[in-house]
């Protein structure tokens, strides 16, 4: 008895050893690979398959050529007007061609200018101020610090009994605001031990 590998029956038929495989495998025919020996039996069974499966497959074809409706021809269409590739155009060609495009510019730059609103932008000549100016005016409105740190009522009593009363008053003196200054602020010096040794 010779035993029929997969790979000779997938030859006898024309076609590749896998679709035989999967042939197999839906006739629930084990084999492990394309070189796998099949018994007598196993071989008719495939053979008888094949031989209904190609009858099948060759009744479908007929019968769709039966059924198939005709088709009308459709008219070629219409010849194309062939134009040439390139043609070079005349200097009066190109001459017309950029007067339009210069009047359309010209007509878009016209319809733009009647778009836009008329503004007369006055311009104020406001002389600027300088820092010192300004902090003036800002400070113009604050009291006046007083001069003399603020002491309390009783050494001021003494000092008007001390005076003398026919004594004629001090010429009142307008006291001006200086304007105040201010130090940088340099933060208290923090004495810290000294580092002890490691």
């Amino acid at each position: 008895m010779v035993k029929t590998r997969v790979h000779d029956l997938a030859a006898e038929f024309g076609v590749p050893p896998e679709q035989l495989l999967g042939m197999l495998k839906d006739m629930s025919i084990f084999v492990r690979s394309h070189l796998s020996a099949l018994e007598n039996d196993q071989v008719s069974a495939i053979r008888v398959r094949w031989e209904r499966e190609k009858r099948k497959s060759a009744e479908e074809p007929a019968a769709k050529k039966g059924r198939r409706k005709a088709v009308k021809a459709e008219p070629p269409p219409a010849p194309v007007e062939a134009r040439p590739a390139k043609r070079r155009r005349t200097a009066a060609e190109v001459a017309v061609a950029e007067a339009q495009a210069e009047s359309e510019r010209a007509a878009e730059l016209a319809a733009l200018e009647l778009e836009r609103p008329i503004v007369h932008e006055v311009e104020e000549t406001v002389p600027t101020q300088s820092l010192e100016e300004r902090a003036r005016a800002l400070f113009r409105d604050l009291p006046a610090a007083p001069a003399e740190p603020y002491e309390e009522s009783a050494p001021t009593e003494q000092a008007a009994s001390a005076r003398p009363v026919d004594a004629a008053p001090a010429p009142s003196r307008r006291v001006t605001p200086t304007e105040p200054t201010r130090a940088p602020f340099i933060p208290p010096r923090i004495q810290r031990p000294p580092a002890s040794p490691r």
